[in-house]
């Protein structure tokens, strides 16, 4: 009966979660250009004809109709999964990720926008079963409650799931990971036939699905490898290692670009060269803090305490690799950001659940939770929505029947602007550091009024008297905000 109500608690608070992150989902206005490369990349070809390749590759850039961005990001009769796997090769990803958004995108061609989010969602249930089955093995039944009571209602889980990339799907094979190393070493490592599948499946799936896999999984497996080590187990050393070598054969089988991308890339070995640790470490507690409500000094605190009380391995394998992967993340991500950090998320959950029992019964655990998710909540604002995006969104709305010229600085970052290129009759990227605005003098395209659109951080009064030298005239201003600056122009003849 106990079990039962349990799994009914499960249940509830998986599906509350979901509700949610689906309320969540529609309330995004707008995206991480890393969200529409990972959209595009998975449902058309990007670099040689793609919408990259038109907006950075041609001189002068080319006008986009609202169906050739649509075509970007949809899934249409020129998909093909080798141009996903190519995508990736000329990239710095493994494909898995980007193969499974394109299976999803075929079975819902409509929902383009929302299937990295669908992805997300399926994985974020795989997530929980996978902290029920960890809490299970390691014997902690009485902390699956709080554990997912806490996580399930973060809003560390809310920018996971609706951050439309990979590292949901990477959270879940790294506690998969974590799993079967401990279940194994609850077996004294007597390798069961669907062991050896399971283990060698989730090691070579986690490599393919970010790179950042293989810090986390290293970690846990120097550990048990020196565990094994002291125990002379050295037939579970063979099975281990036998295990770990063919998943690594399997992975690099699959994805050779893997060995140019880790160790010539610059995501690779070559990021240990960032400096500034001590400044990068300060803005990732401050992440850990916003994104948990918890100082990470408490959580550091909390962590020790238990180490000293319990002595248990199970807890050192569960807290200290995410701690070290943490302190080696500092070092090596190229943006200081939430998202390289998420896979050890529940992790640390997990951790702070298991430190708290140990003074706290279940009951006053989950009221403290609770209250403290609540707080968080309501006073912080989720990473991923881009609720700021709302107001220039509208303005793409109310005057699609107008063309776009998009002033950018960069060849890249313009992909946040989707949405509103998804409205205009057409669109046009002008890399203003490029010198690309003397492309729009005479344009036929701008034979009528057009939307002229502005990054707010801009000199927009400079850009905006340049634009009219070339012959254009102001008709109003349509939008101003922290985010950009929007005017109605006409043609000045």
């Amino acid at each position: 009966m106990k079990k039962n109500k349990q799994n009914i608690l499960i249940l509830v608070i998986v599906l509350l979660s979901s509700i949610m992150l689906v309320y969540c989902e529609f309330h995004k206005y707008g995206y991480h250009e890393d969200e529409v490369y990972s959209i595009s990349s998975s449902v058309s070809e990007i670099w040689n004809t793609g919408l990259l390749y038109k907006t950075r590759g041609e001189k002068p850039p080319l006008w986009l109709t609202k169906d050739q961005v649509k075509d970007y990001v949809s899934f249409t009769a020129n998909s093909n999964i080798k141009d996903v796997y190519q995508n990736q090769v000329d990239d710095v990803h493994p494909p898995l990720f980007y193969i499974l958004t394109f299976f999803i995108s075929a079975i819902l061609p409509n929902f383009t926008l929302h299937n990295i989010f669908i992805l997300n969602l399926i994985f974020f249930g795989l997530i929980n079963l996978m902290l029920v089955k960890i809490a299970k093995v390691l014997k902690k039944e009485n902390l699956i409650i709080p554990t997912l009571l806490f996580y399930d209602f973060s809003l560390a889980l809310i920018n996971t799931v609706t951050f439309q990339r990979m590292y949901t799907m990477l959270t879940f094979f790294c506690l998969a990971y974590l799993y079967y190393n401990l279940k194994l070493k609850n077996q004294d490592f007597q390798f069961k036939k669907g062991d050896y599948i399971g283990f060698i499946l989730i090691t070579t799936c986690g490599f393919l699905t970010q790179y950042f896999f293989v810090i986390y999984a290293l970690v846990i497996f120097i550990m048990m490898f020196i565990y094994l080590m002291k125990k002379k187990d050295y037939l579970g050393i063979r099975k281990y290692l036998i295990v770990h070598i063919i998943a690594a054969l399997l992975g690099l089988l699959i994805f050779p670009s893997a060995i140019n991308h880790i160790l010539f890339g610059g995501r690779g070995v070559g990021s240990m060269a960032n400096t500034g640790y001590l400044s990068r470490l300060n803005t990732f507690q401050k992440i850990v803090f916003d994104n948990l409500g918890w100082l990470p000094i408490i959580i550091l605190i909390l962590i020790i305490y238990n180490l000293i009380k319990n002595k248990e391995f199970n807890y050192v394998l569960v807290a200290i690799p995410a701690l070290i992967y943490f302190l080696i993340i500092v070092q090596i991500v190229p943006f200081l950001e939430i998202r390289y950090i998420m896979l050890i998320i529940p992790l640390v959950v997990l951790s702070i659940v298991w430190s708290l029992n140990s003074f706290l019964n279940i009951k006053w655990l989950c009221l403290i939770i609770v209250i403290l998710n609540l707080f968080t909540l309501f006073t912080k604002t989720p990473s991923f929505l881009y609720q700021g995006y709302k107001a220039t969104s509208d303005v793409s709305k109310n005057y699609q029947e107008y063309p776009a010229v998009f002033i950018t600085d960069n060849t890249f970052t313009y992909l946040k602007n989707i949405k509103e290129m998804l409205n205009y009759r057409e669109s046009i990227v002008i890399n203003y550091n490029n010198d690309e605005l003397k492309y729009i003098e005479n344009d036929t395209h701008l034979n009528d009024k057009f939307v002229l659109r502005l990054e707010a951080y801009f000199d927009t009064n400079k850009i905006l008297q340049e634009v009219e030298d070339l012959g254009y005239k102001k008709t109003k201003e349509l939008l101003k905000d922290e985010l950009s600056v929007i005017y109605l122009m006409e043609s000045g003849e």
